[in-house]
């Protein structure tokens, strides 16, 4: 197989792993994950954070997002723009309003301020696989990918179950130094 085939296999099994999880289970597992990354030091330094609004079966994300906004941090989501772009984040607060994008992740709309990824002090990534080297697969856009090269600090927040012995890895693929789950703190670098 190829290096593109593996990880669309590597893809398919991840997301079954996620989606046998029970909704309690989902949630359970997420507040533990939240938990071990509002108490990360790069949580406690970061006074900007750029995080995702989960979808389907990822990790829960509304929990953070509630947390950043309490204790005064810039909060910033992605904005997918087109195939072969980093990723765009805007501004938002409780009272931005969010629109499907063509993926299905609810985004900030075209009337949130723009955050610049060097104005960001951390980046929350999702993704559906990761090792202990730090690879990390995401859903084939690339778009974390491109948007990693030019950012400082970036953690995935994933489900243990994710962890796989080896991500196949292509020379655009980006990793990570910090994966954080419902385990802990994974510190690859």
């Amino acid at each position: 197989m190829t290096i593109i085939e593996d990880k669309r296999a590597l893809r398919r099994e991840m997301q079954r792993r996620r989606s046998a999880m029970t909704p309690i289970d989902r949630r359970r597992r997420s507040e533990r994950a939240a938990s071990a990354l509002l108490s990360s030091a790069a949580w406690e330094r970061a006074r900007s954070v750029a995080l995702f609004r989960s979808m389907g079966a990822e990790i829960e994300t509304a929990g953070i997002l509630h947390a950043a906004w309490q204790s005064g941090r810039s909060v910033a989501l992605p904005v997918a723009p087109p195939l072969g772009q980093p990723l765009l984040f805007r501004w938002v607060d409780e009272t931005t309003d969010l629109v499907g994008s063509r993926y299905g992740a609810m985004e900030p709309g075209a009337s949130a301020p723009v955050a610049a990824v060097d104005e960001l002090d951390l980046l929350v990534v999702p993704g559906l696989a990761f090792d202990v080297r730090g690879a990390r697969l995401g859903y084939g856009g690339g778009y974390y990918d491109r948007t990693l090269v030019g950012a400082g600090s970036a953690i995935m927040l994933a489900f243990a179950c994710q962890q796989v012995d080896r991500v196949p890895e292509e020379p655009h693929d980006q990793r990570l130094a910090t994966v954080i789950t419902e385990e802990g703190l994974l510190v690859t670098a």
